[in-house]
């Protein structure tokens, strides 16, 4: 359940910071300003400028005057090919701190703040961090209610109570509009069969909702000061030049080509304390891909994962729509077609050689649908998707 909030966590700080990029975007409409020196400003942002800018995003919990790392996400920017990468940290991922042996990664804030943290991470994972935010999550709340609230369609009802945590989720079926506690509740609940794949989903949901509001004429005149309130909730090594120089790269971005990852591994216990325990092996394949800006994803030891989508719903563009999901997500599609049948109930994803079981099983949970195989087939592509009528739109 640990590694489960973490995740969660994560994805909520992601969705603050991208409320109030779009806040803070409303400004360029109103002002033209940019500092005139754009390289300079550029250059300023990352320790090498040939490669992308790393920006360590945490998201900290005030709780009865103590302050905790509750969620850490590693965006890397690539300012030349315009590409943006989430990396998600677990929380209790166990590394080892500077100075303090090892433990759990959150701890490197209580011991040194953000510079601590900042440094264990950089020896983790082997890479220059550029810069810092930090954020409370108490400023999520805050955000959507100086919005006025946020109106959405709630797909079902939806309740969960965790007594011990002190929060609940209530949310009746139908169109309303959700004050800042409400969305909160629709932006972390995940208990229905879809899990996190189905919070991820109702997540993007939300911030198309929030873009659509900013976007109408009624709160467009009020941009420039809800930016200004934004900015409050905020804490970092940033420059007020910079922030503008990543707002302009931010404005008019496309979130459904962001990659999206988590540090690999397992929950585990060592001497009775519960981990994340990394799996360091597969976390150099996904490192390049999401940090050091490979093209296309690869294995843990370095092959280039292929992939075949195959139309076996007889969906007109149904493999073609899937193809451009998969590549944006990193996999390097080979072919499309259609399939032996057009009658598949269930969408199929096969693991071709063995190889490749974390691959497939990937590659359902992105999907969110369809079943893992695993069969040895002569074909080219490491693995092949099989559409189904399952396949949702």
């Amino acid at each position: 359940m640990l590694v489960i909030r973490s995740m969660l966590e994560s994805r909520l700080t992601f969705i603050v910071l991208a409320l109030i990029g779009v806040l803070i975007g409303g400004i360029i409409r109103f002002y033209s300003f940019m500092n005139p020196d754009i390289k300079a400003v550029k250059a300023s942002l990352a320790q090498n400028e040939a490669k992308p800018i790393n920006i360590l995003f945490v998201g900290i919990d005030s709780v009865e005057g103590s302050h905790r790392a509750d969620a850490m996400a590693l965006i890397s920017l690539d300012l030349t090919d315009r590409r943006i990468s989430v990396l998600f940290v677990p929380r209790d991922t166990r590394v080892r701190i500077p100075d303090r042996g090892w433990t759990k990664i959150n701890h490197a804030y209580a011991y040194g703040g953000i510079s601590l943290l900042k440094k264990t991470l950089e020896e983790f994972l082997g890479i220059a961090i550029d810069h810092y935010i930090t954020i409370d999550y108490t400023g999520f709340v805050r955000l959507v209610d100086l919005l006025g609230g946020v109106e959405l369609y709630i797909e079902k009802d939806m309740k969960y109570s965790d007594r011990w945590a002190g929060f609940y989720i209530n949310l009746r079926k139908g169109f309303q509009t959700l004050d800042g506690n409400k969305a909160l509740q629709y932006v972390r609940y995940r208990n229905d069969p879809e899990g996190d794949i189905g919070r991820i989903r109702r997540q993007k949901k939300f911030i198309e909702a929030v873009v659509n509001k900013l976007r109408g004429q009624d709160i467009a005149g009020r941009l420039p000061s809800l930016a200004i309130e934004a900015i409050k909730f905020l804490k970092t090594d940033l420059a007020p030049e910079q922030i503008m120089y990543l707002v302009s790269f931010f404005k008019g971005f496309d979130l459904s080509s962001v990659r999206w990852e988590m540090i690999p591994g397992q929950p585990g216990y060592i001497d009775g304390v519960s981990y994340w325990l990394p799996d360091l092996e597969k976390l150099e394949g996904i490192k390049r891909w999401i940090l050091l800006g490979e093209k296309a994803r690869v294995d843990e030891v370095g092959k280039e994962i292929t992939v075949e989508v195959l139309n076996g719903n007889g969906i007109y563009g149904a493999a073609s729509k899937v193809s451009k999901i998969l590549e944006g997500y990193g996999y390097k599609v080979i072919q499309i077609g259609n399939a032996d049948r057009l009658n598949y109930s269930i969408t199929k994803v096969v693991d071709n050689t063995g190889a490749n079981p974390d691959v497939a099983k990937k590659i359902v949970e992105i999907l969110g649908y369809g079943v893992f195989s695993s069969e040895k087939r002569n074909v080219e592509a490491s693995v092949t998707i099989i559409l189904g009528r399952d396949m949702k739109e």
